[in-house]
């Protein structure tokens, strides 16, 4: 799974990268408006491996802010 911006889904974080350009900086509106709207996108863990259908499941998201 990744998580990206939801105007921005194809330019999904890096999870505890340095770089500013790949994790989450707030912009000065999204920090006036005390939100910013994220997608959550499914991954295939073995490539070609997907198949269309039903899905359910449960996923716990932890953040920490600094």
């Amino acid at each position: 799974m990744s998580v990206a911006r939801a105007s921005k889904p194809d330019e999904p974080f890096v999870i505890n990268s340095t770089a500013d350009s790949e994790r989450l900086v707030w912009s000065e509106v999204e920090i006036n408006s005390k939100e910013v709207p994220l997608i959550a996108i499914m991954k295939e863990t073995k490539a070609n491996s997907a198949t269309t259908g039903a899905f359910s499941a449960v996923a716990t998201f932890v953040f920490s802010y600094e």
